[in-house]
Order: structure tokens, then C-alpha cells, then sequence
């Protein structure tokens, strides 16, 4: 599997995991910086899987670092736009915020 198809696919299914994590009382800029953090570890991931885990070595891959940037933009458009297009329209980002912090 590609690694782009990889990268979208993971990222389509990350935002009720961010929920988990954040809490709904954050600002926005809090909410963003923990879905960006979130973009990078799937990004990197994403590279993992999609190259293969072998010994996580980044000089091993194809591109390096900048296979897991491009990997990272990838996750966060994916996941943004599912979460608009999606998750937002379910109430699992309320319900996993009340559920972990009683809000």
C-alpha cells in the first residue's frame, strides 16, 4: 500500500483518538497544537507502515525526514477534514470529552 493512502487512511480515523486527549474547556490554539502533535506521531507512523518498520532507521527510507513531513501534512488535512466532514456530526468529540473529564 502507498504511503499517501496510508497517511489519509490513518489520519480519517485519528479524530475521536484526539478526543480522547483533549479536553473540550482547552482555547482553540491548545485543541490545534494537540492535533498537530497527533499528525506527526500518525505521520511518522504512517512512514513506518507504509516503508516498513524494519530498524526504524530514517536514512533507511526513502526521503527521510522529509517523507514523515510530507506523511505529517497528509494526516492533518485528513484528519481535519474527516472531523469536519465526519466525527464532527456524530457528538464523538463532546461524549469522549465528558465521558474522561465530566464535563
Amino acid at each position: 500500500m502507498g504511503l499517501a493512502a496510508v497517511a489519509l487512511g490513518l489520519g480519517a480515523v485519528i479524530p475521536p483518538l484526539v478526543s480522547l486527549v483533549k479536553n473540550s474547556n482547552w482555547s482553540t490554539q491548545q485543541k490545534r497544537i494537540v492535533a498537530i502533535l497527533a499528525a506527526v506521531v500518525t505521520g511518522a507512523v504512517s512512514v513506518a507502515v507504509a516503508e516498513g518498520w524494519g530498524d526504524l532507521d530514517l536514512t533507511a527510507w526513502e526521503g527521510g525526514w522529509e517523507t514523515i513531513v510530507a506523511s505529517t501534512g497528509l494526516v492533518y488535512v485528513s484528519s481535519q477534514a474527516a472531523f469536519k466532514g465526519f466525527w464532527e456530526g456524530t457528538g464523538v468529540d463532546k461524549a469522549a470529552a465528558s465521558a474522561i473529564y465530566n464535563n
